[in-house]
């Protein structure tokens, strides 16, 4: 072979490796120039392994007779299957994720780039160089997007599905120009992805090379792959993100880049699963038992509204004052777990007692204080990668797309009979009569106040615990968590 200057139609990547890899064999020298820059992995390795190989420019690489010495490489995590690994973190609340060992090729993490622009918080921390390339981790945490224009030279094409859907659960719109390849992919994508969107519940409007996004709020649906394994994990990504249950067809499309893809998202959801209730189900003696069962935490997050009533009363305030009990939430440090502290000091008796279980639900109905505790119960999860969350607001609010969601119930008497038992337990005289109409009062707040009302959510599992025992009802969630998940505890 004789080398020779060639001029590419379109910027390809594979097609001017093939190119340079045979210019290592021919005589002379061989140039390739591309219309546009494609990714440049091939240079940046066969340079660092002293390869006869020269980068003219942005669109130009010229290569002579030679070859690279020997190596052994790690191979870094793929930046664009990562892409959507960073997506479901930004959309998917209360979400922190650390993708660790990641290629951070400047021409192939632009899309984080957009995702910032949006609002999205990511950072890039490289930590060394691999043969030529930039290599580390990225973090991620969720929050609120805003809709951009993103055009073709600011992500490479494989990103495009997982942006489109980072645009759908974006406030506005957001354009995507100069995509026109997206048309002769595995599948036409700029169709597919309206196609999806769509049965999301998301508008979207096509161009000759691109679509136009309105972001908003999504929908459960049957969704499709079309063959195509990047719709297919962009779809997985946006029913991650919506609350209620969503099925992909054609999930085998995913074989092609990513086999695993399915079960290193839920690994990375972690297993959350969210038991609610009114007092006296037996949230907490339960939630207790299926932590054990599944060797993960458990927070209390009833404790939590109590501790913050318990502050706002010690320090004489009015726990109708909405503005004073927010700062107070924001102010005070509460830990969870066999005890609970508040700044350090354990309160686990005194938040059990009359004057805080009066004020609770006042306090509680405060949106400012859900929102404030709200954000400590999704940082309690990131940290830990799951667990057992109990409340009443759980799968509802908090985590609705938690593993498994379940609600407790139980008749009115086997209830307060519980809570007289709990309470004498704690050495205080206990009326059965008093403590059923406080439990009345206590539905009727709950359930009639505008912030996060008391109620199931609407795929949660019901179960109604009068007569049963602990061990009994924690069976049951075992068992519907393997029918949910596939996986036996």
């Amino acid at each position: 072979m004789t080398g020779k200057e060639i001029e590419l139609a379109v910027p390809s990547g594979q097609v001017k490796t093939a190119l340079i890899l045979a210019g290592l064999q021919a005589r002379g020298t061989t140039q390739v120039r591309e219309p546009a820059p494609s990714r440049d992995h091939t240079e940046r390795m066969l340079a660092a392994l002293g390869a006869p190989i020269e980068r003219v420019d942005a669109r130009t690489v010229r290569v002579r007779a030679g070859a690279p010495v020997a190596f052994t490489l790690d191979v870094p995590g793929d930046p664009s299957s990562a892409a959507f690994f960073v997506v479901a973190a930004v959309v998917t609340p209360g979400s922190h994720l650390l993708l660790e060992d990641v290629a951070l090729n400047p021409g192939r993490i632009a899309y984080v780039d957009v995702l910032r622009r949006m609002g999205a918080r990511i950072e890039v921390r490289v930590r060394e160089e691999r043969l030529g390339e930039p290599v580390g981790d990225l973090e991620i945490d969720a929050g609120p997007l805003t809709g951009t224009e993103i055009h073709a030279d600011e992500a490479t094409i494989d990103e495009v599905p997982a942006l489109a859907v980072a645009a759908a659960f974006a406030k506005g719109i957001t354009e995507i120009h100069g995509a026109a390849e997206l048309r002769v992919k595995e599948s036409d994508r700029i169709a597919t992805l309206e196609q999806e969107l769509g049965q999301l519940g998301v508008g979207v409007e096509t161009r000759p090379d691109g679509l136009a996004i309105r972001g908003g709020s999504t929908r459960a649906a049957t969704l499709k792959s079309h063959g195509d394994h990047r719709i297919a994990m962009a779809a997985a990504v946006a029913a991650n993100a919506t609350v209620g249950e969503s099925r992909i067809r054609g999930w085998q499309a995913v074989t092609v880049s990513y086999p695993r893809f399915g079960a290193d998202l839920s690994a990375a959801a972690g297993t959350v699963i969210a038991i609610d209730g009114p007092s006296g189900a037996g949230k907490s003696t339960v939630a207790r038992g299926v932590a054990e069962r599944f060797d993960l935490e458990v927070l209390d997050t009833g404790a939590m509204y109590r501790a913050v009533t318990l502050a706002v009363l010690e320090q004489g305030e009015d726990s109708t004052d909405a503005a004073m009990c927010v700062a107070i939430a924001r102010a005070i440090t509460i830990e969870t777990g066999a005890v609970t502290k508040v700044d350090g000091r354990d309160v686990s008796r005194a938040i059990r007692g009359p004057d805080v279980t009066a004020a609770v639900s006042t306090v509680s109905a405060h949106f400012a204080v859900r929102s404030v505790l709200v954000e400590q119960q999704r940082g309690w999860v990131a940290e830990r990668g799951g667990g057992v969350v109990e409340g009443r607001d759980i799968g509802s609010v908090v985590f609705p797309n938690a593993t498994l969601k379940v609600f407790l119930t139980a008749s009115e008497d086997e209830r307060a009979a519980r809570r007289q038992r709990d309470e004498a337990g704690d050495r205080r005289d206990v009326d059965v009569d008093a403590v059923r109409k406080d439990i009345d009062r206590r539905d009727r707040l709950d359930s009639t106040r505008t912030a996060s009302p008391l109620r199931p959510a609407a795929d949660a599992v019901m179960i109604d615990t009068t007569g049963r025992s602990p061990a009994d009802v924690v069976d049951e969630i075992v068992g519907h968590y393997a029918a949910a998940t596939g996986q036996a505890r």
